[in-house]
């Protein structure tokens, strides 16, 4: 992330037993807005499956690709929280906080809340070509998603000298002293700027795990990358014997390329290596039965081979019962069904953990990784009682508000699974699909158009624009760019938008 702020070491997670994934519960969704050209008759569709509230949030937006990221947005939400809880896509139903974060409304939704997903909730952000979700049964996250200038829409913010200029004031500033060292340590003026999105893409995702948007200064939160000591040592160990596919348990056929920097996140999408203690409730999957076999023949007594230990514990799965078919279904739907994996993000993604005022917050971590077409998405994951909650229902539907230091940091080590590329069909419900099919053969409807989505008049050409009132929540140390991301009707830098409005944390 940058020459001025080395790599530090994440002891917390190196000493803590990972947790086997959270599966359904654990969605990281995405959908290109960009790439979807609605026709008027689906376009009525999609609006017809929400809420009256949701529709007339969907038809204020002020231009057609806000519209269609804030329509697929709401579809998505909806669809996650059906598919996850296998509840009527038409019934669920959601809240906000004060600070304008969603969540699920179990009693209004007539749905019951998961033993195995006690805090379940999620975030959403849309900015260019993407609108991303993700969701935690247990710990409380954010999502962010950042394109590059050119594909952001709003107003353009130019060259670094401009974001500069932009953002770094004394009453104004995003970035700590040290980060700003570390944008501009960057060798040339593109890098400055990805490296800046890097490290704005990261806080809004805080932010808005937190849920109180701009409401909290930018600038009080620093990053640094880190990461887990072991994986230096695998790194060391591979780059000592050339023997990269030996040293990951051959899990890496096929990426003889990948060179060590690489390799820093790449274990989260492997499975744990046979021969870590540290994990006994998964080692051993990646062991193949025959191979398996043979190990544990040629094994000569004393202590049990990892043939042995993966025999054993694959006899043991097979004697644990089903999980209830309702269960398999919903698993099934939400994590194979829908999207498209995109597993390159494992090889590029980074890993952060935030100072607050100079002080470690050893509770919360990050993970940035990458979208196609320059997009940069993170994801915050922190202690459910760090929810910014003024009303206490967002809090008050948790069921596990606290967590001890090694549950915590348990969950945190837990691989996570990477985005999934969704078309707009997967955010329609099964029991629609077949008349959604239909609407999409209509050949009388064309394609819409700007004209045909706006509900309000454009202000006549040389007629100054009314600048909405700043909103009592919003914190006077980001009052630089609000009122140009107003004026210019996209709310927020980065993905995430602030108005104190639904857009808040959804957007």
């Amino acid at each position: 992330m940058g020459a001025a702020i080395g790599r530090e070491e994440d002891s917390d997670l190196a000493l803590a037993v990972p947790l086997t994934a959270d599966g359904a519960y654990q969605l990281r969704w995405a959908v290109s807005a960009h790439a979807w050209d609605a026709t008027l008759s689906e376009w009525h569709f999609l609006l017809g499956l929400l809420s009256s509230r949701e529709r007339a949030e969907v038809e204020k937006s002020t231009s057609h690709d806000d519209r269609k990221r804030a329509l697929l947005s709401r579809l998505m939400r909806r669809r996650a929280a059906s598919l996850v809880f296998n509840a009527d896509f038409a019934t669920v139903t959601f809240r906000h906080t004060k600070g304008g974060k969603p969540f699920l409304d179990y009693k209004g939704s007539g749905i019951e809340p998961q033993p195995s997903a006690p805090n379940f909730n999620f975030n959403l952000s849309h900015e260019g070509h993407f609108v991303v979700l993700a969701s935690e049964p247990v710990l409380l996250v954010g999502v962010d998603v950042s394109a590059p200038f050119e594909l952001r829409g709003g107003p353009q913010l130019g060259p670094f000298s401009q974001v500069r200029q932009t953002f770094r004031h004394a009453d104004t500033n995003v970035l700590t002293d040290e980060e700003w060292q570390v944008v501009e340590a960057e060798p040339d003026d593109a890098a400055r700027v990805r490296c800046f999105r890097r490290h704005w893409c990261l806080k809004e995702s805080y932010v808005k795990a937190r849920g109180d948007g701009l409401a909290f200064a930018l600038g009080r939160a620093e990053f640094r990358p880190c990461f887990i000591p072991e994986e230096a040592e695998a790194q060391q160990a591979a780059e000592a014997t050339g023997d990269f596919i030996g040293a990951w348990g051959g899990a890496l056929a096929g990426f003889e390329w990948l060179t060590s920097p690489v390799l820093t996140k790449i274990h989260q999408m492997l499975p744990p290596r046979v021969s870590d203690e540290r994990t006994p409730a998964s080692r051993g999957d990646a062991l193949p039965e025959k191979e398996a076999q043979k190990e544990a023949q040629q094994s000569g007594g004393g202590e049990k081979s990892a043939g042995e230990r993966w025999l054993r514990h694959s006899a043991e799965r097979a004697t644990e019962p089903p999980p209830p078919q309702q269960e398999v279904a919903r698993v099934f739907s939400a994590e194979h069904e829908l999207g498209v994996t995109l597993p390159e993000q494992k090889a590029t993604a980074e890993m952060a953990r935030v100072y607050v005022d100079g002080t470690l917050q050893r509770r919360w971590r990050f993970e940035l990784s990458h979208l196609p077409r320059g997009h940069l998405v993170s994801v915050a994951r922190g202690p459910p009682d760090a929810a910014i909650d003024a009303h206490g229902e967002f809090k008050g539907s948790f069921g596990q508000l606290t967590l001890s230091n090694d549950e915590m940091f348990s969950r945190l080590a837990a691989p996570t699974p990477p985005f999934r590329l969704l078309k707009v069909a997967d955010l329609v419900p099964e029991s629609h699909l077949d008349e959604y099919r239909r609407t999409l053969l209509n050949l009388n409807s064309g394609l819409i158009s700007e004209n045909q989505l706006r509900t309000t008049p454009e202000p006549p050409r040389g007629e100054p624009q009314k600048i909405p009132p700043t909103p009592d929540w919003f914190n006077p140390a980001n009052a630089s760019g609000y009122r140009d991301d107003i004026m210019g009707g996209n709310l927020g830098f980065g993905g995430g938008s602030h108005a104190g409005q639904d857009e808040c944390t959804i957007s």
